[in-house]
Protein backbone atom coordinates (compact mmCIF):
# COMPACT_ATOMS: atom_id res chain seq x y z
CA UNK A 1 0.00 0.00 0.00
CA UNK A 2 1.11 3.54 -0.73
CA UNK A 3 -0.01 7.02 0.24
CA UNK A 4 -2.68 8.27 -2.13
CA UNK A 5 -0.69 11.32 -3.24
CA UNK A 6 2.12 8.99 -4.28
CA UNK A 7 -0.30 6.76 -6.20
CA UNK A 8 -1.71 9.79 -8.03
CA UNK A 9 1.83 10.70 -9.06
CA UNK A 10 2.77 7.16 -10.07
CA UNK A 11 -0.53 6.83 -11.89
CA UNK A 12 0.17 9.97 -13.95
CA UNK A 13 -2.92 11.80 -12.66
CA UNK A 14 -1.12 14.73 -11.07
CA UNK A 15 1.94 15.57 -9.02
CA UNK A 16 2.19 14.62 -5.36
CA UNK A 17 1.91 18.25 -4.29
CA UNK A 18 -1.23 18.75 -6.37
CA UNK A 19 -2.69 15.53 -4.93
CA UNK A 20 -1.99 16.70 -1.39
CA UNK A 21 -3.92 19.92 -2.07
CA UNK A 22 -6.88 17.94 -3.43
CA UNK A 23 -6.88 15.67 -0.37
CA UNK A 24 -6.60 18.57 2.09
CA UNK A 25 -9.55 20.23 0.35
CA UNK A 26 -11.66 17.10 0.90
CA UNK A 27 -12.07 16.50 -2.83
CA UNK A 28 -10.67 12.94 -2.92
CA UNK A 29 -12.54 9.71 -2.17
CA UNK A 30 -11.12 6.19 -1.92
CA UNK A 31 -13.67 3.39 -2.05
CA UNK A 32 -16.52 5.94 -1.67
CA UNK A 33 -15.05 7.60 1.44
CA UNK A 34 -13.47 11.04 1.70
CA UNK A 35 -9.90 10.63 2.87
CA UNK A 36 -7.39 12.70 4.83
CA UNK A 37 -3.76 13.35 4.05
CA UNK A 38 -1.68 10.27 4.85
CA UNK A 39 -4.31 7.75 3.77
CA UNK A 40 -2.88 4.64 2.11
CA UNK A 41 -4.44 2.66 -0.73
CA UNK A 42 -3.76 0.22 -3.56
CA UNK A 43 -3.72 0.83 -7.31
CA UNK A 44 -6.85 -1.27 -7.83
CA UNK A 45 -8.93 0.71 -5.27
CA UNK A 46 -11.69 3.03 -6.45
CA UNK A 47 -10.54 6.68 -6.65
CA UNK A 48 -12.75 9.74 -7.10
CA UNK A 49 -11.96 13.43 -7.44
CA UNK A 50 -14.91 15.80 -7.08
CA UNK A 51 -17.19 12.72 -7.10
CA UNK A 52 -15.92 11.63 -10.53
CA UNK A 53 -14.12 8.29 -10.76
CA UNK A 54 -10.57 8.46 -12.12
CA UNK A 55 -8.35 5.71 -13.48
CA UNK A 56 -4.68 5.68 -12.61
CA UNK A 57 -2.37 4.74 -15.45
CA UNK A 58 1.05 3.51 -14.47
CA UNK A 59 3.52 4.75 -17.06
CA UNK A 60 6.95 3.18 -16.80
CA UNK A 61 9.74 5.71 -17.05
CA UNK A 62 13.45 5.21 -17.65
CA UNK A 63 16.17 7.84 -17.54
CA UNK A 64 19.93 7.81 -17.98
CA UNK A 65 21.79 10.50 -16.03
CA UNK A 66 25.40 11.64 -15.74
CA UNK A 67 25.71 11.89 -11.96
CA UNK A 68 27.83 14.77 -10.58
CA UNK A 69 29.83 14.58 -7.38
CA UNK A 70 28.01 15.55 -4.19
CA UNK A 71 24.71 13.84 -5.01
CA UNK A 72 23.38 10.83 -3.13
CA UNK A 73 21.34 7.96 -4.59
CA UNK A 74 19.03 7.57 -1.58
CA UNK A 75 15.47 8.91 -1.77
CA UNK A 76 15.04 9.01 2.01
CA UNK A 77 17.70 11.57 2.89
CA UNK A 78 16.17 14.92 1.99
CA UNK A 79 18.90 16.90 3.77
CA UNK A 80 21.44 16.22 1.01
CA UNK A 81 21.36 16.73 -2.74
CA UNK A 82 19.61 13.73 -4.31
CA UNK A 83 20.17 12.30 -7.76
CA UNK A 84 16.41 11.95 -8.39
CA UNK A 85 15.94 15.69 -7.89
CA UNK A 86 17.97 16.34 -11.06
CA UNK A 87 15.18 14.76 -13.12
CA UNK A 88 12.38 17.15 -14.01
CA UNK A 89 9.58 14.65 -13.46
CA UNK A 90 7.02 14.69 -10.66
CA UNK A 91 6.67 10.88 -10.69
CA UNK A 92 8.15 8.87 -7.86
CA UNK A 93 11.53 7.77 -9.22
CA UNK A 94 14.51 5.91 -7.78
CA UNK A 95 18.00 4.94 -8.86
CA UNK A 96 18.92 1.45 -10.01
CA UNK A 97 21.81 0.57 -7.73
CA UNK A 98 24.01 3.27 -6.27
CA UNK A 99 27.07 5.34 -6.94
CA UNK A 100 29.11 6.75 -4.06
CA UNK A 101 28.54 10.45 -3.31
CA UNK A 102 31.96 11.29 -4.82
CA UNK A 103 31.61 8.94 -7.81
CA UNK A 104 30.42 10.38 -11.10
CA UNK A 105 28.93 8.87 -14.21
CA UNK A 106 26.10 6.80 -15.56
CA UNK A 107 23.14 5.98 -13.33
CA UNK A 108 19.75 4.60 -14.32
CA UNK A 109 16.67 6.24 -12.79
CA UNK A 110 13.24 4.67 -13.12
CA UNK A 111 9.88 3.91 -11.49
CA UNK A 112 9.91 0.30 -12.73
CA UNK A 113 10.64 -1.88 -9.71
CA UNK A 114 10.66 -5.11 -11.69
CA UNK A 115 13.25 -3.76 -14.13
CA UNK A 116 15.36 -2.48 -11.24
CA UNK A 117 15.32 -5.88 -9.53
CA UNK A 118 16.36 -7.60 -12.76
CA UNK A 119 19.43 -5.37 -13.04
CA UNK A 120 20.39 -5.49 -9.36
CA UNK A 121 19.92 -9.23 -8.93
CA UNK A 122 23.24 -11.03 -8.27
CA UNK A 123 24.33 -12.85 -11.38
CA UNK A 124 22.34 -10.61 -13.75
CA UNK A 125 25.42 -10.58 -15.97
CA UNK A 126 25.17 -6.87 -16.76
CA UNK A 127 28.65 -5.46 -17.30
CA UNK A 128 29.64 -2.06 -15.93
CA UNK A 129 32.50 -0.01 -17.36
CA UNK A 130 34.51 2.44 -15.26
CA UNK A 131 37.36 4.86 -15.82
CA UNK A 132 39.52 5.10 -12.71
CA UNK A 133 42.24 7.64 -11.92
CA UNK A 134 44.69 6.39 -9.26
CA UNK A 135 47.68 7.76 -7.37
CA UNK A 136 50.34 5.31 -8.64
CA UNK A 137 51.77 3.92 -11.84
CA UNK A 138 49.95 0.64 -12.44
CA UNK A 139 52.45 -2.10 -13.25
CA UNK A 140 51.80 -5.21 -15.31
CA UNK A 141 51.78 -7.24 -12.08
CA UNK A 142 49.19 -4.94 -10.48
CA UNK A 143 47.07 -5.13 -13.60
CA UNK A 144 47.23 -8.93 -13.57
CA UNK A 145 46.13 -9.08 -9.90
CA UNK A 146 43.14 -6.86 -10.58
CA UNK A 147 42.20 -8.85 -13.66
CA UNK A 148 42.25 -12.23 -11.91
CA UNK A 149 40.30 -11.05 -8.86
CA UNK A 150 41.26 -9.48 -5.54
CA UNK A 151 40.59 -10.76 -2.05
CA UNK A 152 39.09 -7.82 -0.15
CA UNK A 153 39.41 -7.02 3.57
CA UNK A 154 35.97 -8.55 4.09
CA UNK A 155 37.31 -11.89 2.84
CA UNK A 156 35.31 -11.75 -0.39
CA UNK A 157 37.26 -12.45 -3.59
CA UNK A 158 36.09 -10.42 -6.58
CA UNK A 159 35.22 -12.06 -9.89
CA UNK A 160 37.77 -11.86 -12.73
CA UNK A 161 37.43 -8.66 -14.72
CA UNK A 162 35.95 -8.84 -18.19
CA UNK A 163 38.43 -6.24 -19.38
CA UNK A 164 41.16 -3.97 -18.01
CA UNK A 165 43.40 -1.47 -19.76
CA UNK A 166 45.89 1.07 -18.43
CA UNK A 167 44.90 3.97 -20.64
CA UNK A 168 47.43 6.52 -19.46
CA UNK A 169 50.46 6.81 -17.19
CA UNK A 170 51.74 10.14 -15.86
CA UNK A 171 55.14 9.50 -14.32
CA UNK A 172 55.62 13.15 -13.29
CA UNK A 173 52.45 13.10 -11.17
CA UNK A 174 52.79 9.38 -10.37
CA UNK A 175 49.25 8.74 -11.58
CA UNK A 176 47.49 6.27 -13.90
CA UNK A 177 44.12 6.11 -15.62
CA UNK A 178 42.60 2.64 -15.87
CA UNK A 179 39.55 1.36 -17.75
CA UNK A 180 37.81 -1.61 -16.10
CA UNK A 181 34.77 -3.74 -16.97
CA UNK A 182 33.06 -5.64 -14.12
CA UNK A 183 30.10 -7.97 -13.91
CA UNK A 184 29.41 -7.28 -10.25
CA UNK A 185 29.04 -4.25 -8.04
CA UNK A 186 29.79 -4.69 -4.37
CA UNK A 187 29.77 -1.54 -2.25
CA UNK A 188 32.94 0.51 -2.88
CA UNK A 189 34.33 -2.52 -4.76
CA UNK A 190 36.71 -0.69 -7.10
CA UNK A 191 38.16 1.46 -4.33
CA UNK A 192 38.60 -1.62 -2.16
CA UNK A 193 40.27 -3.56 -5.00
CA UNK A 194 42.87 -0.86 -5.54
CA UNK A 195 43.34 -0.43 -1.80
CA UNK A 196 44.37 -4.09 -1.54
CA UNK A 197 47.25 -3.50 -3.97
CA UNK A 198 48.35 -0.32 -2.18
CA UNK A 199 46.74 2.16 -4.54
CA UNK A 200 44.31 5.00 -3.83
CA UNK A 201 41.50 6.01 -6.16
CA UNK A 202 41.55 9.73 -6.99
CA UNK A 203 38.55 9.81 -9.30
CA UNK A 204 35.99 7.22 -10.38
CA UNK A 205 33.52 7.50 -13.27
CA UNK A 206 31.10 4.94 -14.67
CA UNK A 207 30.73 5.29 -18.43
CA UNK A 208 28.60 2.30 -19.44
CA UNK A 209 26.06 -0.22 -18.08
CA UNK A 210 25.25 -3.11 -20.40
CA UNK A 211 24.21 -1.55 -23.70
CA UNK A 212 23.78 1.96 -22.26
CA UNK A 213 26.44 4.65 -22.77
CA UNK A 214 26.95 8.19 -21.52
CA UNK A 215 28.06 9.63 -24.87
CA UNK A 216 28.66 13.39 -24.50
CA UNK A 217 26.25 14.14 -21.67
CA UNK A 218 27.55 16.79 -19.27
CA UNK A 219 27.43 16.29 -15.51
CA UNK A 220 23.84 16.61 -14.35
CA UNK A 221 22.37 16.05 -17.80
CA UNK A 222 20.04 13.16 -18.59
CA UNK A 223 17.97 11.61 -21.36
CA UNK A 224 15.14 9.12 -21.64
CA UNK A 225 16.12 5.49 -22.19
CA UNK A 226 14.30 4.19 -25.25
CA UNK A 227 11.97 1.19 -25.14
CA UNK A 228 14.38 -0.54 -27.54
CA UNK A 229 17.27 -0.05 -25.09
CA UNK A 230 15.17 -1.39 -22.21
CA UNK A 231 14.26 -4.51 -24.19
CA UNK A 232 17.89 -5.02 -25.21
CA UNK A 233 18.92 -4.87 -21.55
CA UNK A 234 16.30 -7.47 -20.65
CA UNK A 235 17.55 -9.73 -23.46
CA UNK A 236 21.11 -9.52 -22.09
CA UNK A 237 19.90 -10.54 -18.61
CA UNK A 238 17.80 -13.43 -19.96
CA UNK A 239 20.71 -14.65 -22.08
CA UNK A 240 23.06 -14.63 -19.09
CA UNK A 241 20.49 -16.54 -17.03
CA UNK A 242 20.21 -19.24 -19.73
CA UNK A 243 23.99 -19.58 -19.96
CA UNK A 244 24.18 -20.30 -16.22
CA UNK A 245 21.61 -23.09 -16.31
Amino acid sequence: MERVQKLFSLGSYCSRREAEKLIEAGRVKVNDKIIKLGHKARFNDKFEVDNKEIKLKFTKKYYLLNKPKGYICSNKDKQNKRVVDLIKDESYLFTVGRLDVNTTGLIIITNDGEFSQMLERPGSGISKTYVVKVNKIISAKMKEKLEKGIKLESGYTTMPLQFIEVMRKDKKKNESVVKMVLQEGKKNQIKEMFKMIGVEVINLTRIKIGNLKLHDAKLGEYRKITSFEVEEMKKIIKKQAKNKV
